[in-house]
């Protein structure tokens, strides 16, 4: 399901909520701002929720 994501979401997502990274230190990894992370993670959530019917 991952896969389904964009890159940019996948990567902030994995770091994140998977590897256990902060919200700076995926900022730093990725080299986006810590606010582009918040929103990536928040999308990218949304989309899984809906792709397993759960809304958001």
């Amino acid at each position: 399901m991952l896969q389904s994501l964009p890159p940019r979401q996948r990567e902030a997502l994995v770091l994140l909520k998977l590897a256990g990274a902060s919200v700076a230190e995926t900022a730093q990894a990725t080299g986006q701002s810590e606010a582009s992370v918040k929103v990536g993670v928040h999308r990218g959530l949304k989309a899984l929720a809906a792709r397993f019917g759960r809304g958001a």
